[in-house]
């Protein structure tokens, strides 16, 4: 049985603690009915408040690594080359 996920969590804007803590348990519940699979050691989860929130943490990061992309801003969830770890 492999382990669940480390999920690493991050607000953007007014997120609530509680809207967190039921990501978390609906991702834990996820990750753990497909334990008999391979599953990715980390996974990170950016709650953003606003579309532009999340199109401005993009935008930050594509800066800062050099990263020259178009049209990925509506891509939700992704398995990031980026970072080298999935994404939400």
């Amino acid at each position: 049985m492999t382990e669940v996920p480390l999920l690493d969590f991050h607000r953007h804007g007014h997120i609530t603690q509680r809207w967190e803590e039921e990501t978390r348990h609906t991702l834990e519940e996820y990750y753990q009915r497909l334990s008999d699979h391979p599953l990715p050691k980390k996974v990170e989860v950016r709650l953003c408040q606003t579309q532009s929130q999340l199109t401005e943490f993009l935008q930050a990061e594509k800066d800062e690594l050099g990263i020259q992309t178009l049209g990925d801003e509506s891509f939700i969830c992704s398995h990031d080359a980026w970072r080298g770890f999935p994404r939400l």
